[in-house]
């Protein structure tokens, strides 16, 4: 399987010197394929452009160094290389992300107990029977 050019791109900027985009494009997708774990290590899901969870982040050494890949699901194509601090932003988002839902799941429920809360009080007020 040939590399994407985004892909040679980034290992060109962001991997040891030498390292070849279509070798280690290769080596991620059998790795991933057949469930190397000692070679390669699913960090965490990633987003795609459309917001929608399709990718898999990866991390595998090369030449004594971690490299995170971004990496298709359905093909297990290597998409591009993400520098440290792109995984600690990506990290830090994911979770903001996660406890700002929290945080709306928890005002949600307060407010459905608000809700109740009020009916109970009005149906008490008309004796049980609500008009």
């Amino acid at each position: 399987m040939a590399a994407l050019d985004h892909f040679r791109q980034r290992v060109a900027e962001r991997c040891p010197a030498g390292t070849d985009a279509d070798q280690l494009a290769n080596e991620i997708s059998r790795a991933i394929r057949k469930e190397q774990h000692d070679v390669i290590e699913r960090v965490m899901p990633a987003r795609s452009k459309d917001g929608l969870i399709k990718r898999t982040i990866w991390r595998i050494r090369v030449a004594e160094q971690s490299i995170y890949v971004v990496v298709c699901d359905k093909s297990a194509r290597p998409i591009t290389v993400l520098s440290q601090e792109q995984i600690a932003v990506t990290k830090a988002a994911r979770k903001a992300r996660r406890k700002r839902q929290e945080f709306e799941a928890m005002r949600a429920e307060e407010e459905s107990n608000r809700h109740a809360r009020a009916r109970a009080i009005r149906l008490r007020k008309n004796g049980g029977i609500r008009r």
